[in-house]
C-alpha cells in the first residue's frame, strides 16, 4: 500500500492540531462573552433610566411632603396669630370697659338706686315724716340723717348725667317719703352703665 494514499486531505478538521482545536474554542468564548456584554450594554441604559425615574419620584414626594409640613405648620401659625388678636381685642374691650366705669363710678348704694329705676322697681322710699307725734326723737334723727345721705347718694348719681330729674323738680324737692319715679329718670347713659357693670358683676360662666 503506497503511504500517500492513506494521507488524509489537509482541509479535513482530523487533520487539525490541538493547538488549533483549542484555538478555535477560545475564539468561540470569546464571542460569546463579547455577546454577552453587548447584551448587558443594551440592558444597563434602560436599568438606569429606571433607577433615575424611582429617585425623580423620591425627590417629587419628598417635595409635597415638606410643602404639605410647611402648609400644615403656616395655618397653625396663622391660627395662632388669630387666636392672640382676638385675645387682644378682648383686653383692649376690658380695659376700655373698665376706664369707662371708673369714669362713672357708683358706689353700692347708689348702683342700687340707679338699678331699681332702671327696671322701674323698689322706688318708693321711706324715711318718716319729720314732726309725727309721738316720734322717738332719736329715731327721728337718726331717718334725717339716712334721708340726708339718701339725697346725696342721688345727686352723685345725677351730676355724671346717670339719671336726670324730671319736669325741671329738684332733689331739694323731694319729701322724705315718696317714689323716685316721680322725681329722677334714667339717661341713656345710666342705662349703658347698668347694662355693663352687670355684665362686669356677673360670673364668667354666664357672659354671654
Amino acid at each position: 500500500m503506497n503511504v500517500s494514499d492513506t494521507t488524509l486531505p489537509a482541509s479535513d478538521p482530523a487533520a487539525k492540531s490541538p493547538a488549533a482545536a483549542d484555538a478555535a474554542a477560545a475564539a468561540h468564548r470569546l464571542a460569546d462573552d463579547r455577546g454577552d456584554q453587548d447584551h448587558l450594554g443594551r440592558l444597563e441604559p434602560a436599568v438606569s433610566r429606571e433607577e433615575r425615574h424611582d429617585e425623580v419620584g423620591d425627590a417629587e414626594q419628598q417635595h409635597d411632603e415638606r410643602r404639605a409640613d410647611r402648609e400644615r405648620s403656616s395655618r397653625g401659625v396663622e391660627l395662632q396669630m388669630r387666636e392672640v388678636r382676638r385675645n387682644q381685642r378682648r383686653q383692649e374691650n376690658d380695659i376700655k370697659t373698665l376706664k369707662w366705669l371708673i369714669s362713672y363710678f357708683a358706689t353700692d348704694a347708689e348702683f342700687a338706686h340707679l338699678r331699681h329705676l332702671a327696671e322701674r322697681k323698689d322706688t318708693v322710699y321711706d324715711f318718716g315724716e319729720s314732726g309725727t307725734p309721738g316720734q322717738d326723737p332719736a329715731r327721728a334723727e337718726r331717718l334725717k340723717r339716712e334721708f340726708r345721705e339718701f339725697a346725696r347718694e342721688l345727686r352723685s348719681l345725677r351730676e355724671p348725667g346717670l339719671v336726670q330729674m324730671r319736669d325741671g323738680r329738684h332733689i331739694s324737692d323731694m319729701k322724705p317719703k315718696g317714689d323716685l319715679i316721680d322725681y329722677l329718670e334714667v339717661t341713656r347713659r345710666g342705662h349703658s352703665y347698668v347694662d355693663v357693670r352687670l355684665q362686669d358683676e356677673r360670673p364668667p360662666t354666664d357672659r354671654s
